[in-house]
């Protein structure tokens, strides 16, 4: 499994190209995890680190609504 691959990738979304930019140092880690094989891509590395920030914010928001539900 590529390190990209650990939170999942959303299988059949429409996509759409996009610019972002970051450091340097980001940039040559990730293209280092591609030459080697541990990412498959530049932008699949990127779509999951999204999809876990997304994950984490959606737990965050249904964790908060269960403390005030509970107190």
């Amino acid at each position: 499994m590529a390190t990209s691959d650990w939170c999942g990738m959303s299988i059949g979304m429409t996509t759409a190209k996009i610019a972002i930019s970051l450091p340097m140092p980001l940039v040559a880690h990730v293209r280092a995890l591609v030459r080697t094989g541990r990412a498959r891509s530049v932008s699949a590395y990127v779509t999951n680190a999204v999809e876990c920030q997304k994950r984490d914010e959606d737990l965050h928001v249904l964790l908060d609504e269960i403390f005030a539900e509970t107190g």
